[in-house]
């Protein structure tokens, strides 16, 4: 439970970080389109089933207060969530994003927690069309590596962890038995601002 209200405050921050995407000054569109590249068969279907399931409790919780308040259009806009199956292959997963863009529109791409491969080919569209990608990454190094080469902008990782980054002298986590460190703060510390 703990995670999916992790989730769904991050889907409702980053919507409202980003909701000039949406078009001020149109009209109010019907719903925020999200849409979802999941691997839901295949060798991470594990992932993408657990992805699936907090990202569709988090839609529910959002659509049953009204939505998310847009203030530039002074109401509530409801979630629209588009799942469709990347079936574990990375080279799905971007054509199936762009697919999300170009044809049914979305507003945003999110994805849960999935190995790193998973990644490139939606954060490369999600830039390309300039839609927000909004992902749990797992470790932090490959992530950084990723982004380095990609210069994802439009793409943002929460629930990054360091397997190689030590723990700071003086965190609890500096002991024995601590061999992965939780670093949202860390690395801000250490790598700046890789949104």
């Amino acid at each position: 439970m703990r995670n999916i209200n992790k989730l769904l405050l991050e889907i409702v921050l980053i919507i409202f970080c980003v909701c000039p995407i949406l078009g001020y000054g149109q009209q109010a569109p019907e719903a925020i389109m999200v849409g979802a590249p999941l691997p839901l068969t295949g060798m991470y279907a594990g992932f993408g089933e657990g992805a699936l399931f907090g990202i569709k409790a988090a839609v529910d919780d959002i659509n049953k207060l009204g939505g998310v308040y847009v203030k530039e259009y002074g109401k509530r806009i409801p979630i629209k969530l588009i799942v469709v199956n990347n079936e574990s292959d990375p080279m799905k997963g971007g054509s199936l994003a762009e697919d999300l863009i170009v044809r049914s529109r979305v507003h945003f791409l999110v994805s849960g927690d999935q190995p790193p491969p998973m990644h490139a080919g939606v954060a490369t569209v999600s830039d390309r069309y300039k839609v927000p990608y909004v992902t749990c990454s797992g470790p932090l190094e490959p992530w950084s590596e990723m982004r380095t080469k990609g210069k994802w902008e439009y793409s943002w990782a929460t629930g990054l962890f360091a397997i190689a980054t030590p723990a700071p002298q003086g965190d609890f986590r500096a002991k024995p038995g601590y061999t992965i460190v939780d670093t949202w703060a860390e690395m801000l510390k250490l790598y700046g601002d890789i949104n």
